[in-house]
């Protein structure tokens, strides 16, 4: 049943607990917080982390949108999302737009499974 519920949910990583029971065992908390925390921060290859923001951007640059077009997606100002972009090259210590498309989908397959 645990798989079924992983499959279904975008981005779910299953990770199987030794036992039947569906409460944790007292050594289990480590790795259970270990992989949300893994998860949730979105490391970066210079070890920062993108913010969540940050990280909605370098996904719709990804999928192809421009600046402009991210800007009006997200109700901000162009030049707001060239700061994001910029922040985003620089934490992933990339120069450019397909180098970060690049870092998204390797994130998407990471968390796919």
């Amino acid at each position: 049943m645990g798989r079924e519920v992983a499959a279904s949910v975008p981005g779910a990583i299953l990770i199987p607990l030794p036992g039947t029971s569906h409460l944790f065992y007292h050594g289990d908390w480590e790795a259970v917080l270990d992989a949300i925390i893994g998860f949730v921060r979105r490391p970066t290859r210079g070890g920062q982390v993108l913010t969540d923001r940050e990280f909605e951007v370098a996904e719709l640059v990804a999928d192809g949108l421009t600046n402009q077009a991210i800007a009006t997606r997200l109700s901000v100002a162009p030049r707001t999302i060239e700061s994001h972009a910029e922040n985003i090259r620089r934490k992933l210590q990339v120069s450019s737009r397909a180098q970060i498309a690049a870092w998204v989908t390797e994130q998407r397959l990471r968390h796919r499974t």
